[in-house]
């Protein structure tokens, strides 16, 4: 949700705003759902809020289309965690979807955007990146055809290397 509260954010407080980034944001309705919008839809499992171990692996799963290497303990340990605060993740879950979208207020997004985002993509379709970049009046572009959700862990180098590009242009 980073990228949905930086373009807030940015849209808000435009005089404090020199540009920003935005990683495969959420805040706008997609044109066709991801695979977890689909899964909540049509069987009303929320893929976010995993009751065991099982389901937060295979939430994990659908995050990243090439996860860095992870030995066990520490995947399970990240998912204990995730599952203790379930309660917590389920309140902003609910406050998310009671915050109005931005489709209507990108164009008051006067700063220069980054817009990155992973085509493979399983929480947030890739097919909402176009409504980003053309609501967006100064918004630069970078998809990557082999990542998913989380593009600063599955693609550093290439994740930083576009950044620093922006950022040097600003």
């Amino acid at each position: 949700m980073g990228g949905f509260i930086a373009a807030n954010f940015a849209i808000t407080h435009p005089q404090m705003t020199q540009g920003v980034i935005l990683l495969d944001p959420a805040g706008i309705n997609s044109p066709e759902p991801s695979d977890i919008a689909r899964i909540f839809t049509e069987q009303g499992q929320n893929m976010f809020l995993p009751e065991t171990l099982a389901e937060f692996r295979e939430f994990f799963a659908m995050v990243m289309a090439k996860p860095p290497y992870m030995p066990k303990f520490i995947l399970n340990t990240i998912g204990d965690n995730h599952i203790a605060r379930r309660a917590a993740y389920e309140h902003i879950f609910n406050d998310f979807f009671d915050k109005d979208l931005l489709e209507n207020k990108l164009k008051n997004l006067k700063a220069p955007a980054l817009l990155i985002w992973g085509k493979q993509d399983r929480i947030l379709h890739v097919s909402a990146a176009p409504i980003w970049q053309a609501g967006i009046p100064n918004c630069q572009t970078v998809t990557m055809d082999d990542i998913g959700h989380v593009p600063s862990m599955e693609a550093q180098k290439r994740t930083i290397t576009a950044m620093n590009d922006f950022l040097a242009a600003i």
